[in-house]
Formats: structure tokens, sequence, C-alpha cells
């Protein structure tokens, strides 16, 4: 897998550079702090932040065409990159669920589920937890999507404190966790 994505990495640096991005030098978060709620909130609290709208975009469009021909590890990383480019609740959302639906892609075929599924799922939760802390800033989700968010947080704080299968959660099913 990995070796598939390095080529289609270097290939949409070369499709963005081409279409005439600008050069990354606005404000970015890491991964790290992406993961942090609290960062996430004070980040976007902060004004005149220079915002690379064109590149987000770019970004959102070619993660949604891997979304929908089921790419979710593209999927997941392009919608990660426009995350880390501006932190709204979608992209971080969108971020979450491609995320956990390629790590259940991975999980399926390396027949390691068992292994991860706890660091996976405390991840999944600090995506959770950043998409409702920007949305706390922006309150730009719907009240569908904030309802996903809160009820996958609950979920998941449960499952990751007893490591016990939640029986109407989501999140954990989709991700292939049963028992």
């Amino acid at each position: 897998m990995r070796q598939i994505l390095a080529p289609l990495l270097l290939f949409a640096s070369a499709a963005y550079a081409a279409d005439g991005a600008a050069p990354l030098k606005h404000d970015m978060l890491t991964i790290e702090q992406l993961e942090d709620a609290e960062y996430v909130k004070s980040w976007l609290m902060q004004k005149n932040r220079k915002i690379d709208q064109k590149s987000i975009d770019y970004l959102n469009k070619t993660a949604k065409e891997k979304e929908r021909i089921g790419y979710w590890d593209a999927a997941a990383k392009t919608y990660g990159e426009s995350a880390l480019l501006y932190p709204s609740p979608e992209a971080i959302l969108n971020r979450a669920n491609a995320w956990y639906k390629m790590l259940k892609r991975i999980r399926e075929r390396d027949k390691e589920l068992e292994q991860n599924k706890f660091d996976d799922m405390s991840r999944l939760l600090k995506y959770y937890r950043s998409a409702a802390a920007a949305d706390s800033v922006l309150n730009t989700l719907s009240d569908p999507q904030k309802a996903e968010v809160q009820t996958n947080i609950e979920c998941l704080e449960k499952y990751t404190t007893t490591k016990q299968f939640q029986p109407n959660c989501e999140v954990l099913t989709a991700y292939g966790i049963t028992k």
C-alpha cells in the first residue's frame, strides 16, 4: 500500500504545483496539533491567519474523488492535508471517517484487527474531539454532523476507557470491532 501511495503523493504534489497552487508559506498545523482539540480551538480563534483557500479547495476536491471510488488511504491523507492547512470541522470529520475506513481495510488485509484496535480508536477519538472543538469556534457542522461527532466521541470514550464493545457504536462496527 505504501509503495502505491508514495508515487501517488509525488504525482499529486507535481499536479498541485502545476495547477498553480501557492507554495506552502501559510500557517499550517502538524498532525500532533491537529489531534489536540484545545490547540485546534485556539488556532482557529487567532485572527489574521494566512489561509490558502485555493489549495484547500483542490485538496478537498481530490479527497472527495478518492472517497467516491473507495480509495480510503488517499482520501484520508488528502483530507488530512486539507485539515492541516485549515482545521475546519468538516475537514477533520472527513479525515476521521476516511481514516477509520482505511485502517479497517488494512487490518482486514493483514489480519491484525485485534493488534492495534485500541491505539486506532484512541487516535480516532482525538480527531472527533478536534472536530467538535473546531465546530465550537466556527459552528459550521450541520445538526446531523454534530450529532455524529458527539455520538462517536461518547462511544469511543467508553470503548477506550473500558475496552469493552459498545453495541450501538457505528464507528466501532464499521471499523470491524464487534465484541
